[in-house]
Order: C-alpha cells, then sequence, then structure tokens
C-alpha cells in the first residue's frame, strides 16, 4: 500500500507539473536544462505505468548507461509519459513498447519509441501534433502538441512513421 501511495502522490505531481507545462505551452515560457542521464529520465517516466508491466505491456530498453544530455528533466519525463501512454492505449493493454537511443555525433542524440498497437493513418498524421487533436473517447489532444513543443524547445526535431495495424515510431 506504501508503493501505491507513492505512486499517487507521484501522479498528483505529474499532474501539477503538466498543468504547468500547458501554461508554458500557452505562454511560450522558456525551458531550465541541467545534465542528466538520459536513461535514468526514462526509467524514472516508466514508473506510472508499471502497473501495466508484465500485464500484457512489455517495454524493452536499449538505452547506453552513458548518454548525458541537457534537457529540463520534469518536461523530456513528460515527453516519454505522453509517448509511452499513447503507446499502451493504442495497444489495447498488450503490446511491445522499444525505447532506443543512440548518440549521432554533435552532441545529439536520436531517440526511437516504438509501439505494436493499431498505428495512424495517413490522415490522421498530419494533424497529431495540433492542439486539441484526438481520437480517444477521453483525450484532451493536448499530450503530443505539449510534447512537439517541449522537444522544440530542447531544439530537437520529431518525426513520426506508422502503419496502420502493426504499430508507429
Amino acid at each position: 500500500i506504501t508503493d501505491d501511495i507513492s505512486v499517487a502522490r507521484k501522479e498528483i505531481d505529474r499532474v501539477k507539473k503538466f498543468i504547468n507545462n500547458f501554461l508554458k505551452f500557452a505562454n511560450m515560457a522558456g525551458t531550465q536544462v541541467d545534465s542528466f542521464n538520459l536513461k535514468e529520465i526514462i526509467e524514472s517516466s516508466l514508473v506510472r505505468f508499471s502497473t501495466y508491466l508484465y500485464k500484457g505491456i512489455d517495454i524493452k530498453l536499449a538505452v547506453p548507461e552513458n548518454i548525458t544530455v541537457l534537457v529540463d528533466r520534469f518536461q523530456m519525463e513528460e515527453v516519454f509519459q505522453v509517448f509511452i501512454e499513447n503507446g499502451i492505449d493504442a495497444m489495447h493493454g498488450k503490446g511491445i513498447i522499444e525505447i532506443a537511443a543512440k548518440p549521432t555525433g554533435n552532441n545529439i542524440v536520436k531517440i526511437s519509441i516504438k509501439d505494436t498497437g493499431d498505428g495512424i493513418s495517413e490522415e490522421e498524421i498530419t494533424s497529431i501534433f495540433q492542439p486539441y487533436m484526438t481520437t480517444k473517447k477521453d483525450g484532451t489532444g493536448m499530450g503530443l502538441a505539449i510534447a512537439k513543443k517541449i522537444i522544440e524547445e530542447h531544439g530537437g526535431k520529431i518525426s513520426v512513421r506508422s502503419t496502420v495495424d502493426i504499430g508507429t515510431v
């Protein structure tokens, strides 16, 4: 029960911070960067999904231990959580999410998040990063818009490849 309370508290903090990120999105506020271990950020972002792991969802990490990134840690955790949550939703509780990272030179890291979910149609891909665009019954349509903005504020780029009934990268 202590673990459940701890997860609940972390979720409350995450929601508070998510609201702050929404405000940042609306107000174009800047980020606060520092040096962090990428694998630790990813592993930390997985904590809220612990109830899904080993119950139909398998998450495979191919992230070297030695990658350090200059990022706003909370914002990057939020980015990973958005993509992982979308993947879990697209897989309807059963499938594989693969997260890989590799340095590509010039202090650039390529990160790939792949799921074995429903995939996204070509028509939907063009609008998935627009605010309020959602295909989920209870979705807000802000997760991917905020994730994209965070990535761009960190000097990154995002691209999507998807095949209906096979999955999304």
